[in-house]
């Protein structure tokens, strides 16, 4: 069965961001503020108007992440795109083929 597109991105989020929480050494993983942004990042992507029809965020018209939340999103996409093909190779290469 495939997934939708609204839950493959969740859990790429959800993988990238907690590349990002231990490669900060942050103390708990996810941290609180990583799981907070992640639990934004899913409100958000569950809300989106164009449903499993979206686009990728980052290739999206419509932004609907609020801006201090968009800057730690690019923050940890920064850190973690480069890095996800070691810790989730046949995601990653889905991930860039779907583009």
């Amino acid at each position: 069965m495939k997934k939708s597109r609204r839950v493959l991105e969740k859990e790429i989020f959800d993988k990238i961001t907690i590349i990002y929480c231990k490669g900060n050494n942050h103390s708990v993983i996810p941290c609180s503020r990583c799981k907070e942004i992640m639990n934004y990042a899913h409100l958000r992507i569950n809300s989106c108007t164009f449903g499993d029809d979206k686009k990728f965020c980052s290739k999206c018209t419509v932004h609907c992440f609020k801006p201090d939340m968009r800057e730690n999103v690019k923050k940890i996409m920064r850190y973690s795109g480069p890095r996800i093909i070691f810790y989730h190779p046949i995601m990653a290469m889905k991930h860039l083929l779907s583009k």
